[in-house]
């Protein structure tokens, strides 16, 4: 979650540049290496085989430990005994828009420029190494809140894991990651007198080790000054298989969004997606506090 103060203004009648102070707050976060896995599907469930290392920062994520049959200890179960913040950090966004023509606007920003460091309290290290059995999702541990709704799918699945699986280290030390910066380049053409727009975004995440880029093409609709609505389209990745929706309301005082530019179209019946394996949801309120526009 994140907390942030922009600011922005025009430098010439065509040129718009802007930026933001933001302060994060870790809710959880995972990070897992898998060196080697191999996996048998039966009619039922999956037998799987692996070997790799997990870095858990979650407060709040209490491992039931075991001992197994060669003196190793190993996560039998996990539970949520606190649930709260385990990480804080801060980052800065910059950006820039050009009204090229009287219709064509073109934009530029940098994302997520900044660090986030994770409390010693909350991370659980873990060596995964041996087999266990999958047999799908327990969907009533999804019901804990929105906010950990993922994180208690990927838990309810390391809930199928046998005494060998993992052998384990809680709170040894915390640790301090750079944040995974975006470069976002794109355009609009806009027409009917700013109502409608069409719009192409060329979006690159800095991922380790390599970037991701990906390319969207949206349709914006103002029909009044305080609400606007647009639909996406992204096709580098997704094989012509992924959209966004997104809504902005901007009544008097304030500004409310939310919206995914990529969101899944096809899940089995156990929630894995088929179609792609990546989605988001943002939401936010943002409250102005001056007005350099006439």
């Amino acid at each position: 979650m994140e907390t942030g103060v922009g600011y922005s203004r025009p430098i010439t009648d065509k040129l718009t540049v802007g930026g933001k102070v933001k302060l994060l707050w870790g809710v959880g976060s995972m990070d897992a290496t898998i060196d080697q896995m191999h996996a048998e599907m039966g009619e039922t469930s999956w037998k799987v085989t692996s070997t790799g290392t997990l870095q858990t920062n979650m407060k709040g994520l209490v491992p039931e430990m075991e001992v197994d049959e060669q003196g190793r200890d190993y996560y039998n179960s996990f539970d949520f005994d606190s649930p709260g913040l385990s990480g804080f950090g801060m980052g800065v966004d910059l950006g820039a828009t050009y009204q090229l023509t009287e219709n064509i606007m073109l934009s530029a920003a940098v994302l997520d420029l900044g660090f986030i460091s994770w409390s010693k309290g909350g991370s659980t290290l873990g060596k995964l190494d041996g087999t266990f059995d999958f047999n799908g999702f327990d969907l009533l541990l999804a019901r804990i809140t929105v906010i950990y709704r993922a994180w208690a799918i990927s838990l309810t699945l390391s809930r199928k894991i046998s005494r060998t699986c993992f052998i384990s280290r809680r709170g040894e030390s915390g640790s301090t990651t750079r944040l995974r910066s975006t470069i976002n380049i794109g355009g609009e053409y806009r027409l009917l007198e700013n109502k409608l727009g069409i719009g192409l975004l060329s979006s690159t995440r800095l991922y380790s080790p390599k970037a991701y880029t990906e390319l969207t093409l949206s349709g914006n609709y103002r029909p009044v000054k305080w609400f606007e609505a647009t639909l996406s389209y992204s096709f580098i990745h997704s094989k012509f298989k992924t959209y966004g929706i997104a809504l902005n309301f901007s009544p008097s005082w304030i500004n409310f969004f939310i919206g995914s530019d990529y969101m899944l179209t096809k899940v089995t019946p156990q929630c894995l997606p088929v179609s792609g394996n990546a989605m988001n949801l943002y939401m936010g309120v943002s409250v102005p506090l001056k007005s350099f526009a006439n």
